[in-house]
Formats: C-alpha cells, sequence, structure tokens
C-alpha cells in the first residue's frame, strides 16, 4: 500500500540507493551515508553522490556515481594493486525479495564503464561516473535492485569479478492517510480524506474506490472523485460523505479501498499513481429493544413488560444490565400541553448477561406507570452496561448509556471508557438503545 501504514511503500523524502556487495559492514568513507562490505581480497564499493536527493514518480536525469576502493593489504605483496578495473550494471529488475519485477527506468545512460584503472592498497579509490536514468510515469513507487558486476586483475595477474546490488527507493509524490472514526449504521457521515503531497502537483485529481460495506452519498458508484486545479505542493484535504453497512465489525487492518492519483508533474508529464487506503471501522457496543403492548393502565397497577432484548452492534457484550430511565418527552404523540410528571415511571434492572453480535434474549419488566401520563404513544428510554473485548487494541472497555436532549429530541450517549461516542437516530446516524 502506498501511503502511511506499516505495509506501505515507504514514502520518505530521502531516496536510497547502495550497493550490497557483502552482509559484513565497514567504516564510512569520505562522508558516504551507505557502504557494503569487502570480498575477499578488501575490495567494496560505496556511493555518496544520492545523498539527500528524493526520486519520485516521471523525474527525470536521475544522476549518481560509484567508487570502488582497494582495501587489499597482503603483507606478501607491494602495493597490492588491482588493474583493469569495470563495472557494469544488469538490466533487470529485482524488489526487496529478489523477485523480477517490471522495470521503473525510462532511459539509463551508462550501464558500463570500461575504466581500466589501477587502484593500489590503502584505501586507494576509483569513480565510475556518469550514470544518469528517467523514472516513468507510470512507475510503481517501491524499492528496487539492479545488479552490478565489478571485475579487475589482482596482483598476481589473475582475474576476478564480484557481484553486488544497487538498491533505490522511488517515492510517490503524493499518498493517502488511512480513514479513521467509522461506525456500523453511519448514514451520511463526512469524512476528510488527507492527500500527504511530496512534491508539486498540477490539476490532480483524485480517484477513490471504498470496499464493500460502504457507499458513497450522492453516487450510486463505489468510486467518487475530486478536482484541484493549478500548481500546488500542499497537503489536499478532500471533503466525502459516506454511510457505513450495518453489522461491519472492527479489524486492525481496516476494510481495503483503492485510490488513482493523476496530475502532471513538473515535468510536463501525466502521471497516474495507483494505491489502497484503509476505512477503519470502530468497536460499537449497541442494543435494540422491542416490545408489544396493547394498553398500560395508568396508577399504581404494575405492567409485565415482554422485551425482545438484541445485540445490533458489532462486537460481543458481557455482563450486560438493562434498565428503563423515563419517558421521553420528544416521542409522545399528543398534544403538545399535556402534563408529563417528573417521574413518569417506576423501573427495575434486568441483567441480561452475555449476548453475542445479532443474538437476542428475552426479558421481563414489571412497570408502574404515573397516573398523569395521558392517553396516547409513548416511547421509553432504556440505558444499558456492561463491557466488550476491542478486537482493534486488544483489550477489554466498559460500556454505559445516559440520555440527553436535543433540538430534535432525546438521544442516546454511549460512552466508552472514557470516550465518548454520539449517536443520534434523529439525526440518521445509528439506531438503538
Amino acid at each position: 500500500m502506498w501511503g502511511k501504514r506499516a505495509s506501505k511503500v515507504s514514502t520518505l523524502a530521502l531516496a536510497v540507493l547502495l550497493i550490497a556487495t557483502a552482509f559484513v559492514m565497514v567504516p564510512p568513507l569520505a562522508g558516504a551515508t551507505i557502504q557494503t562490505g569487502p570480498d575477499e581480497r578488501g575490495i567494496y564499493i560505496y556511493y555518496e553522490s544520492l545523498d539527500n536527493q528524493a526520486i519520485y514518480v516521471g523525474d527525470k536525469n536521475i544522476n549518481f556515481y560509484i567508487r570502488m576502493v582497494n582495501s587489499d593489504d597482503d603483507q606478501y605483496t607491494d602495493d597490492d594493486p588491482i588493474r583493469n578495473c569495470n563495472l557494469s550494471i544488469d538490466q533487470a529488475v529485482r524488489d526487496a525479495d529478489g523477485t523480477t519485477v517490471e522495470s521503473p527506468i525510462a532511459l539509463w545512460e551508462t550501464r558500463e564503464v570500461n575504466a581500466n584503472a589501477t587502484l593500489y592498497d590503502g584505501g586507494y579509490t576509483y569513480t565510475f561516473s556518469g550514470f544518469q536514468f528517467d523514472v516513468k510515469a507510470d512507475a510503481k513507487p517501491m524499492y528496487y535492485n539492479h545488479t552490478v558486476r565489478r571485475s579487475y586483475y589482482t596482483s598476481d595477474g589473475q582475474r576476478a569479478s564480484f557481484y553486488g546490488y544497487i538498491h533505490f527507493d522511488i517515492s510517490p509524490r503524493a499518498s493517502l492517510d488511512d480513514i479513521y472514526n467509522l461506525y456500523p449504521g453511519d448514514k451520511k457521515k463526512g469524512i476528510t480524506v488527507n492527500v500527504d503531497v511530496y512534491s508539486t502537483l498540477k490539476d490532480a485529481r483524485l480517484y477513490l474506490t471504498a470496499p464493500s460495506g460502504f457507499s458513497w452519498f450522492g453516487s450510486s458508484s463505489q468510486t467518487i472523485s475530486a478536482f484541484r486545479s493549478g500548481s500546488s505542493y500542499y497537503d489536499w484535504y478532500v471533503p466525502f460523505t459516506i454511510s457505513v453497512d450495518d453489522g461491519l465489525r472492527p479489524n486492525v487492518d481496516g476494510y481495503i479501498g483503492t485510490y488513482r492519483l493523476e496530475y502532471e508533474n513538473t515535468y510536463g508529464l501525466n502521471i497516474a499513481e495507483k494505491g489502497e487506503v484503509a476505512f477503519h471501522v470502530n468497536a460499537l457496543p449497541m442494543l435494540s429493544a422491542t416490545m408489544e403492548i396493547d394498553e398500560f393502565v395508568q396508577g399504581t397497577t404494575a405492567t409485565t413488560l415482554i422485551i425482545n432484548i438484541k445485540n445490533t452492534g458489532n462486537v460481543d457484550i458481557y455482563e450486560g444490565k438493562v434498565w428503563i430511565n423515563s419517558v421521553s418527552t420528544a416521542f409522545i404523540f399528543t398534544a403538545s400541553d399535556h402534563y408529563e410528571g417528573s417521574s413518569t415511571v417506576s423501573y427495575s434492572r434486568l441483567d441480561i448477561g452475555d449476548l453475542r453480535i445479532s443474538e437476542s434474549t428475552t426479558a421481563e419488566f414489571s412497570v408502574v406507570v404515573d397516573t398523569f401520563i395521558p392517553e396516547g404513544k409513548h416511547k421509553i428510554l432504556m440505558d444499558f452496561s456492561g463491557y466488550f473485548y476491542d478486537p482493534v487494541y486488544e483489550i477489554y472497555r466498559n460500556v454505559y448509556t445516559w440520555w440527553t436532549s436535543g433540538t430534535q429530541g432525546y438521544y442516546p450517549v454511549v460512552n466508552i471508557d472514557s470516550s465518548n461516542v454520539y449517536l443520534n437516530p434523529d439525526y440518521s446516524t445509528v439506531e438503538g438503545m
């Protein structure tokens, strides 16, 4: 994935180029950032020409050079020179795992240098220069390897060769952050997609495809687009509106969508970068309660309610408890001037125990309704508490609810540890207790 997750290709501004010829590291020379271990004669090569130089998709005229060092110190041979030093770079390209991949190089000048140089011992160096390449407009940002072969004659006239690799990282000019703070059941949820820009983009257009379980508001397609005109090297914050299906469970990696970013780079090339972006769904402990009854008898007569309680969230609930709180003024379908007392019902708590996702349980409540409640439909507010396992953070969390009022009536507030998640059925978000 190209972005900011651990599994994505690096988006570091510094492109890395090195030549590896052994696993043993030696002290750096001449300020080089990285150099490689020697072969059996103490001959090694290193680079310093690409320090602090970034390589992006579509770049041109990337120059670098390679140095070869002779540190051979045979006590029986004077000077220990190596002669006819030459170097060539293989055409084939491999990824970090060694698998052959499509080359990102559009043009590479000077793949072989027949220098025929002589290097004496004691740290003498020879510079192989003139290497230059362009990066394709459709190159995939990732880590690449090219095989390097160096050849020379030893002081005793023997032909020798050694193989290593050029490693370099092509970075995208922009990448997308993952999308967080989504809940199952979200309707028309406003989100901001962050496009992190590392180099100038001109007339950028973003196509974003949501994974299954998500839909864009105002579009029947799973793909939505946005456009930013002109040239800019600033990050781009793109607003979209999305809905999330009920019951989507939280997971560590999220639900994977894709993006395509089209733009013109500083060289006038039309670039199209592709990548993945994760949509993260939070853990949501929710219950719904339904009941059927013909009538309440006002006053002191107790009424038994048969209630069906269902786990409508996306996590299992443990040691759940439910109790009636009050009758909501916002959901009474009678005249607005009716009287409602401060204590409209008496209630009792019910232990519902463990309730898995989508499972239901049936319970009985004994309720006494206030004498002053008039005839008509009323909505009873119910609270619940318990705890659940959060699979993303791999911890157990407490949950409990209370009710608060808004311009369109009462709605539940779900408290998860110290973080409040506001769920308002009237505002077309998540429905439930």
